[in-house]
């Protein structure tokens, strides 16, 4: 048989076979004008993703374009001056934090650098955004900062970045981790506490994007999920 005719769609850049996407029943319709296609979207075309770009192009359909992102907390949580949290690490594994090795200098030049690399990269980003890194953070200091940033981005989006290299995994039900709020020293205690999923919502607010930069963070979203659900279906029964 013949072929049906190529359709092709940009999402974010990234140029998409409709047909290979979504075969060729594609669930729009397609007309050109002065040279351009353009489709007609139908239900299940927004319901229904085959790939991760037409997931972009979903996004997009949606994306409030009103809002930005205001304000962003970079929890790093590497705990340079005791040994590693993580079980079963290999012995040739990646090291490098913020293209940085943190084992070439002396603890606080290391947080020092890694601090700065981290946010010139988030810097790339466009907009005008409010960098806080937080390192080794206990739980009050990142309660703190995440209600104040809140207050200050109102009906903003905020960015919540967790780097949990030096703690132990996040646990079956989704919590991570963070330092007890105790000081000996002038330093941190290497204490740790778990901190849920909604209890992290509550600080936050919405909208609220996170980045997991941690082993087995698959836990956290599910987790999340898993409280977006309950959500949803607490709304519904008000109702």
């Amino acid at each position: 048989s013949t072929p049906a005719p190529q359709l092709v769609a940009t999402a974010n850049g990234i140029e998409v076979d409709m047909h290979e996407l979504i075969g060729t029943e594609a669930p729009c319709a397609s007309t050109r004008h002065n040279g351009q296609l353009h489709m007609e979207e139908r239900a299940d075309f927004h319901t229904h993703p085959r790939s991760l770009a037409l997931a972009h192009m979903q996004l997009d359909s949606w994306r409030p374009r009103h809002t930005c992102t205001a304000g962003a907390l970079l929890a790093v949580c590497l705990d340079l001056t005791s040994a590693k949290y993580s079980p079963g690490q290999p012995t040739h594994c990646a090291i490098m934090e913020a293209w940085t090795d943190p084992t070439t200098n002396n603890v606080s030049q290391m947080y020092s650098t890694i601090s700065d690399n981290l946010v010139s990269q988030f810097e790339q980003l466009p907009g005008k955004i409010i960098y806080k890194p937080l390192i080794d953070c206990d739980i009050l200091r990142l309660q703190r900062n995440s209600l104040h940033f809140r207050n200050v981005a109102k009906e903003q989006r905020i960015l919540f970045h967790y780097n949990g290299h030096g703690m132990p995994h996040p646990t079956n039900d989704g919590c991570f981790w963070a330092f007890k709020p105790q000081w000996r020293n002038g330093y941190t205690c290497r204490d740790v506490v778990p901190v849920k999923a909604e209890t992290l919502i509550s600080w936050l607010g919405s909208p609220s994007l996170y980045i997991w930069d941690c082993s087995h963070a698959m836990n956290i979203v599910r987790a999340f999920e898993q409280y977006d659900a309950s959500r949803t279906k607490e709304i519904e029964r008000i109702r």
